[in-house]
Order: C-alpha cells, then structure tokens, then sequence
C-alpha cells in the first residue's frame, strides 16, 4: 500500500464518518465548509470535472444554434472533443486516486484493529463474539470499499449538478429556480426518510450478525452434523430461519432507498415538465428557447438521480466506519497495560503456589473455577498431570503459562516471584512451546528461523510425515491433507522446532497409533529430558506413568502431588 495515500484516505473516511445530510440554509452550509477536511486535490479535482462537464452541456446547447458556419462548428467539435477527454480524464484520475487512498487508510486500520486483537489476553479474547470479529476485521472494510466508488460519483455528480444549475441560470432564471425547487424537494423526501434507514441498517446489520453465527455453527461442527440428521435439520433451520429474516431486513432498507430513488425520478421529469408548461405561461421563456432549456434540464436528470444513489452508499459507508470505530474502542478499553518489555533470566525452574483462577462472563458470577493448584518443574524435568475430564488440567496450565490471568496466589519464575507485569508480557509467555489438545496449524511454519528449520525438517523426519509436506515447509501446506495424529506430531515437530525450555503438551500422546505412543514415552521424553527441556504434559496413559520425574493429580480443580510408587 501506498503509505503517502494513506492520510488522504484516512481523512476521507474521517469526512464521510461526520457527514450530515441536511436541509441546507447559508447557517449550516458556512458551517460546513469551515469544517471541510477534504484535501484540496479532491476538492480541485472535482470542480475541474464538474467545470468541464457543464462546459460539454454548454457547447452542445451553443453548437445546436449555430448556423452554415462550417469553422464555427469545427471549433465546436473540437473544444466538445477537449472537454470531453478532460472529464474523462479528471474522472478517473480521481476515482483511482481517491480509491486507492481510501484502500491505504483501510489496510492501516485493519492492520491496527488486528495487531490491537491480537494483543489481547486469552480471557478477554474469547469474551468477543466471533461475528463482531469478522465484522471487525473483515465485512466492514469490504462494505467500505464497495461504497467508496459510488459515493465519488455522487460527490462529481453533485458538484456537476450545482455548475449546470448556474449554467440554466444564465438561460432563464426561472427555469433554474424551478430545478432546485424540485431538487430541494428531493432533499427533504431523503431526509424524512432518513431516521427509519438508520433504524433498518442497524435491524439488518443485526441479522446479518445472527446469520454469520448460525453459518459459523454449520461450517464448524460440520463431522458432528453429517452423524445425526436432526440436528443438520436443526441448524439448516436455523440457517433459514436467519437467512430469510436477513433478506427481509435487506429488502425494507432498499425498498427505503428505493421510494427515494422513484420519488427523485419522477421528480426530475416533474422539472422538465415544470420548464416545457410553466415556463410558457408565467412568460419566462419563448418558445425559441425552450429546446436549449429542456435539453439542460434532461441532461440534470443524470446527475440528479446519481446525487440520490449516492446516498445509499454514504449511509452504507457511514454505518460500516462507524461500526469499526465503536469495535477500535471496545478493543482499546480491553487492551493490557503498556509498559517496557522486562528482560528473563534463563529457565532454570518454574514453580506455581496456590494459584486460582475464576472465569467471569461477562462481568457475572464465576462460571467455574480452579484452584489451589501448585506444582513445580525444572530444566531437565518431566511432569505429569493428570485428572479427569472436566478436572480443570487445561485451565490450570493455561493460567501457568500466562494465558488466563490467575485471581491469586503466585508463580515463581527461577524462584523469583513474576509480576503481573512479566505475566502479561511476551518474553515469559515466549518460554513456553505448547500443542493444544485443539491446537490449530498455520499454513506455513510462522516464526522460525532459517537456523531453526534443520531441527524441522530432522523431527518430521523422525515422526515419520517429512513426506507428507513439502521438501521446503516454507512453501506451505495443507493440514487437513494429514489425520488427526499426523497434525499433532506435526505440531509437535514445530514446537520443538521453536526450542523454548518449557514444553507443554495437553494429551498430545491420545491421538496416536501405539508405536508412536510408545515411542514418545520411550524415547522422545528422555531425549528433551536429556537436552535440558522442561516438559509438563497432560496425559491419561497410566502405563507410562514411570516417565515422569514428578506427578500432579487435579479433581474438582485442584491439583495435588502424587507421591512416587
């Protein structure tokens, strides 16, 4: 993107985000070009264009009159022939020009909201409803760029409309005045419209929301629905049900717009019927001019009627920047602390006392919690817990590796108690490599380095999938090419790629066929044990309870240690 565009971009949004459609009167419009931000280039540009469209009208209206004299008609072509390229020309070097400044301004806001989400802390993350996430980092900025040509040509439109209507001026006054009687007209059949489309964008903007969620569910729990036909009848139900109730919204709001757009269209053939009867009869133009007028007034019906579409789209505009502005703020209001990055102390052992954690949605009474939990583990060390189902294992370790922040009791990092400070910070959560029991792959190894792909490439090799992936990783892949063991090996192989002391692993070894289940107690454990690696899994498989240098058993969220057989 090109920075340079980018803060003309970014003032545009700003402008399209404040803009007000109102009953103009000279209060309102001096107040409006005082605040006018818009950068002079769009301004200059749009004049010349409206300059040389109105000009083309006039050239046209002058050559119809003009009679034998074959020079004069020459030279009229020829200026028609200028003024034409030069709007051509002057329209698209603004559409393009506005159109890839307001594309820069996006892609920088995108890239904050997403480096502001990705700031945030586990906890706080999944607080946030997926649908406003996507609307926040997707569907509005598509909505915005979609807009954005339609509102220039309504800008170009509007500027051309207000020139001509100063050029029918000069041909009859009467004529003019009747033009923007009709167009003041339209204004107002726009704005006594304008408070129910707010309250229909917002209603359709809701379905919307209810639509990506029922959407979400089909796509996410797809294997759980091809098992059980009542429920893919329920969640296509669901579907339908918020499909049907988000084109209805869909089709009010354009049906609102709709009546605008007719009601200006016979408005603007009002106006040229007003100049072909009233005219002759209130004695404001003969009938030798008539021709010239009508051609004017005819020609106003284009710009007129892309005047009345553009609103459409600024109101569209307006609500998707609006929106992303409103989900910034949220976004600001959940950000941790700023502060400089602390600098650790190699790993020597990590120790957690009494810690707690309490989940709260949304500001209510704890849905579960955990704790006490204590336990310890050093460099060189394996630790085991283990629990049932629903015990609290996953929590526990989330909020020790500095994912959840814990509601008490405290972690020492080399027996150094860590400061919520450091918890929060990037460097302690960088000593922990971590395969989720959900964990999720990118299409690409993010994050290694050029010195850490031969350890790649060395374990995948060693889990026996190096052929699965391409020679270079780098070139990406497909995880879902691979079954459920060969992602979580293939996990594993990255993780251990990263080379963080502390190796955490959430019944990594359930997933596995029983040689690699073997091999991974049997060899792989002693080998990081033998490297110096801190390694706390969650595991069930009692007949491999002998691997671990400590055991920790969780029930009903609280851990204890369970002493050596």
């Amino acid at each position: 993107m090109n920075e340079a565009a980018s803060p003309l971009g970014e003032r545009l949004l700003s402008l399209i985000a404040r803009l007000r459609i109102r009953a103009p009167s000279l209060r309102t419009l001096r107040t409006d070009l005082l605040r006018l931000e818009a950068p002079w280039q769009v301004v200059v540009m749009t004049a010349l264009a409206g300059l040389c469209g109105t000009g083309i009208v006039a050239m046209l209206n002058s050559s119809a009159v003009v009679e034998g004299d074959a020079d004069e008609v020459l030279w009229h072509g020829l200026m028609f022939v200028v003024l034409l390229l030069l709007y051509r020309g002057l329209q698209r070097g603004l559409l393009r020009r506005t159109a890839a400044a307001v594309e820069a301004a996006l892609d920088r806001q995108r890239t904050a909201i997403a480096g502001k989400v990705l700031r945030l802390d586990l906890r706080r993350f999944e607080t946030l409803p997926r649908e406003q996430l996507q609307g926040g980092l997707a569907r509005h900025y598509a909505t915005i760029s979609e807009a954005m040509v339609g509102i220039l040509t309504g800008l170009q439109s509007l500027v051309l409309l207000v020139l001509t209507l100063g050029y029918l001026a000069t041909l009859s006054v009467m004529a003019a005045l009747l033009s923007l009687g009709v167009f003041f007209i339209l204004i107002q059949a726009y704005l006594g419209k304008r408070a129910e489309l707010a309250q229909r964008m917002r209603a359709a903007a809701a379905a919307e929301s209810g639509l990506a969620g029922a959407l979400a569910e089909l796509l996410d729990g797809f294997k759980e629905l091809r098992l059980d036909h009542r429920k893919r009848a329920a969640v296509l139900d669901a579907v339908d049900t918020q499909s049907t109730r988000s084109g209805m919204e869909r089709a009010v709001t354009a049906g609102i717009f709709g009546d605008v757009i007719v009601f200006g269209n016979s408005m603007a053939y009002l106006m040229g019927g007003a100049v072909v009867f009233l005219l002759p009869i209130l004695g404001s133009a003969d009938n030798a001019d008539l021709p010239r007028l009508v051609a004017v007034v005819l020609f106003l019906i284009g710009p007129m009627g892309a005047t009345v579409g553009a609103a459409k789209q600024l109101a569209t505009a307006r609500f998707a920047i609006n929106a992303l502005k409103e989900f910034e703020a949220l976004l600001d209001t959940l950000q941790p602390p700023e502060g400089p990055p602390p600098s650790l102390p190699p790993f020597r052992s990590l120790r957690a006392d009494g810690l707690c954690y309490a989940h709260r949605p949304q500001g209510g009474d704890a849905a579960y919690r955990v704790g006490p939990v204590s336990f310890e583990v050093a460099a060189g060390e394996v630790v085991f817990v283990t629990g049932g189902n629903g015990s609290g294992k996953t929590t526990a370790l989330r909020v020790a590796i500095g994912l959840y922040p814990p509601t008490a009791g405290r972690l020492l990092l080399n027996g150094t108690p860590v400061s919520d400070a450091v918890q929060e910070g990037d460097a302690y959560r960088e000593l922990f490599g971590a395969v989720f029991a959900d964990a999720y792959l990118f299409r690409h190894p993010h994050g290694l380095t050029d010195a850490q792909l031969p350890r790649l490439r060395r374990e995948l090799e060693g889990f026996g999938i190096a052929d699965k992936l391409p020679a270079d990783p780098r070139d990406g892949f497909d995880p879902r090419t691979l079954s459920t063991g060969q992602r979580k090996r293939l996990a594993l192989a990255l993780a251990l790629a990263e080379e963080r002391p502390v190796l955490v692993l959430d019944e990594w070894a359930a997933d596995q066929d029983p040689q690699s289940r073997e091999a991974f107690y049997r060899v792989l454990l002693p080998r990081l044990r033998a490297e110096g690696k801190a390694v706390i899994a969650i595991t069930h498989d009692d007949r491999y309870f002998d691997a671990a240098d400590r055991r920790y058993h969780m029930e009903d969220g609280r851990m204890t240690e369970v002493p050596a057989a």
